[in-house]
């Protein structure tokens, strides 16, 4: 019961992945650079801009939570502290960016990561949660 189950779900696994392969990407979804990034949002944002911030943090989250189950150690590169949304770090990217023209050529998911980093640092965090 046991084999039939892992061939079932390693055939799923190998179905889903071809097709994936199969189909074409679209080059700004290959690799967004930080002008790209700009070139679609502006300085609104918008629900492309919210979703791929989010989707970049939860998956730093998610990586993060990976190499603690490990027993690995991953340094935290920011701290969102509670109550900032969505749209916040969205922002926090965008102007970060506005003011940084000499890093819109490096991937925009890197740059988004040094954005967060440099409004969201953990260490103010940690001295607001002491008080």
């Amino acid at each position: 019961m046991k084999q039939a189950f892992a061939s079932l779900a390693i055939s799923a696994i190998i179905m889903c992945c071809g097709a994936a392969q199969a189909q074409e990407v679209p080059k700004e979804i290959d690799w967004l650079s930080g002008d790209a990034f700009l070139a679609r949002c502006g300085d609104v944002g918008g629900a492309f801009c919210i979703g791929y911030v989010t989707g970049l943090m939860d998956e730093a989250v998610n990586v993060r939570t990976i190499y603690q189950v490990l027993g690995e150690k991953v340094p935290t590169l920011w701290c969102i502290p509670r109550g900032v949304t969505s749209n916040d770090t969205t922002q926090a990217v965008i102007k970060y960016l506005v003011a940084h023209p000499d890093q819109r050529a490096l991937a925009a998911a890197s740059t988004a990561e040094v954005a967060l980093k440099a409004a969201y640092p953990c260490s103010v965090l940690r001295l607001q949660s002491a008080r």
